[in-house]
Formats: structure tokens, sequence, C-alpha cells
């Protein structure tokens, strides 16, 4: 299992404990005269996230404990001490109820209408993680996308709180023209994270291979220029040398034919390794990051009702928590996303 990799990176991508965000001046609950606030108080985003880093360091070191039970090397006949120091059988635990733990990577981007005016971003910025614990039993993967729309509308309110404090850009936008996305966090490091962040270190580093291929070896494959980012002159030459290799209309000796074939399936790789990051017209640079290999990012999400979303999480049976990303990270993001536009 990759839940204890998962674990280990979720903190090189958390925010610094509290973030700056729990501290609140103290008010007092009394109006002028000795009258009390109305009881419908506004909501404390602040609050509720810090509650949610706790709830989240629960949910990951329950998660290490059901990988340390499913140890074979794990025996349920630990001797343990007792207060005397002398030595007795742990007794029979209760039932232990297993669950799926997932994390994701939230990104938060204004939507269309706020996009058209000044103070806007209009492209995703990665904000938070998210984690999302259901019992095994309860697993269906046709029920993945609807879970995390019920928890991404759940704490929409603290999501918003987050960007601003990551983006302060974020402020400046009304929170119902905020839309949201979701992936895993393993995709998010896999598609995201090294191109952005490391750099593409992890990649253009390496040799071309079967699923690995640099931008300067793709525009080589293609035939077009050592900086060309034209994504129209790079889908013409695709699908130039697409046509000519493919083994239907191709003709020439077996050895010719192999060489085709092989030509064939490089070409296809540089066209979707020069399709990651590149940015057209009204499309995202960073759901383009990836190609067509990153196939788990989904949004905007479709906000639903809170409370309607807290009673679905009860009913799927999920246990759920969100942290905020570390700012610096957020802000590496922000101005990439202001040097793509």
């Amino acid at each position: 299992s990759s839940a204890s990799a998962s674990a280990s990176s979720t903190t090189a991508l958390f925010s610094s404990r509290g973030m700056g965000m729990t501290a609140k001046p103290k008010s007092s609950n009394k109006k002028k005269g000795g009258k009390k606030k109305s009881s419908s108080a506004s909501f404390d985003a602040s609050a509720s996230m810090k509650s949610l880093e706790k709830k989240y360091d629960t949910l990951l070191l329950n998660q290490s404990k059901q990988l340390a039970r499913e140890d074979p090397a794990d025996s349920d006949n630990i001797w343990v001490e007792d207060i005397i120091g002398t030595s007795k059988p742990k007794k029979p635990e209760q039932a232990v109820v297993d669950h799926h733990t997932m994390e994701y990577v939230i990104a938060a981007r204004s939507n269309a209408a706020a996009s058209a005016s000044k103070a806007s971003v209009s492209d995703w910025i990665p904000i938070a993680q998210m984690c999302l614990a259901r019992e095994t039993s309860m697993v269906n993967e046709n029920d993945t996308k609807p879970m995390i729309t019920a928890a991404i509308s759940t704490y929409c309110r603290e999501f918003f709180h987050v960007a601003k404090f990551g983006a302060p850009v974020f402020g400046t936008i009304p929170r119902n023209d905020i839309e949201y996305s979701a992936e895993p966090l393993e995709e998010f490091y896999k598609h995201v994270y090294d191109a952005v962040i490391e750099g593409g270190s992890s990649s253009d580093k390496k040799s071309a291979s079967d699923d690995n291929m640099s931008k300067s070896e793709a525009r080589g494959h293609l035939g077009v220029a050592d900086d060309c980012n034209d994504k129209s002159e790079i889908k013409t030459a695709y699908r130039k040398l697409a046509f000519e290799l493919h083994s239907d209309r191709f003709e020439g000796t077996e050895e010719e034919c192999a060489e085709a074939a092989e030509r064939f399936n490089k070409v296809k790789i540089a066209y979707e390794t020069l399709s990651s990051g590149v940015r057209e017209e009204g499309s995202s640079w960073y759901a383009s990051l990836g190609g067509r290999s990153r196939t788990s990012f989904f949004g905007p999400v479709a906000l639903e009702n809170i409370e309607a979303s807290k009673s679905k999480l009860e009913a799927m049976k999920v246990q759920s928590a969100v942290v905020g990303l570390d700012p610096e990270l957020v802000q590496s993001f922000v101005a990439r996303n202001l040097r793509s536009q």
C-alpha cells in the first residue's frame, strides 16, 4: 500500500500548524445595554480549521494503525508490561472497523463571471488538502465523485478561508464566485507538483522511454523548433507524422514496419508530453498539466447545500477533515498562473 508514503508526503504540503489563521480577537457577546447578541452568530471558519487540522492528524494516525494491524508480522498476542512490572497477555480489543482512507488536493479559482472583472483568479490554484476515510465495507467506486462533491460542499467556507490566507487575492472575490476542483494527492504529486515546484526534474532529466519524455526530446520527435509552444503547430506536426507512420498506411519491409511502429509510439508520447502545461485561449494551464495521463482531476465541482452535504457524508459513513496548504506553495502557483496568462 502507498498509504504510508502518502502520509509522509502530506506533511510536506501542510501549512504550519495553526497557519496564523486560528487567532481571533476576543469580542464581547453582549450588546450595549447589557443585552446578549443573537445566537445566530456568523460561522467561525478559523475555529473550524483549527479543529479540522487536529482531526486530519487523527485520521492519518488511524490509517497508520490500520496498516500496522494488516502487517502479518504484527501479532495479536502482544505481551505488555503492567504498572508493577509483570507481564500478561493483552486483553482482546473490541472489533475494529477498517476504513479506506484517501487524500485529495483541492484547488480554487474564480468562476467565469468573476474572471471577467479586474480582481480574479482565472486558473486553478491548489489551496488545501482533504482527507476522506470511509468504512471499507461501504466503499463503492461509483460513489467517489458524489462523496468528494459532498465533502467540498460541506467545507466550502473553510476552503474559502484557507484560499484567502494562502492567496489574498481570493479575498477580493465573493465566496459564491469561487469554484473548486479535486484530485488524489498522489496524482497531484505525479502530474503537478513535480512539474511546477520541482521544475520537471523528475522527468526531464530522464531519457526518453515508453512512458517518459522531456519536452525537448518531444519537440525533436515531432520535428518542430526547440522553442515551439504553438499548440496548433504541434498538433499539425503530430497529425502529419501519425498519418505517415500508422500501421494501416505504412508500407515497407518487416524491419521498416517495426521501426515505423516504434516511431509512431514515440510521436504519440511526444504529442501528449507537449500537450501538458500548454494554455490555449479559454482553457486551463493547471488542468492541462500531465496531459492525457492525468485522468483523476475533476472540476469545477457543482456545490450543494451545506447541511444536505453533511447528511450525505453521514449516510455514506465518511469521516472527513481538511487542512490548508503551505502559503509559499500556494503563492508559487499564483505566480505561475500570472506568468501563463
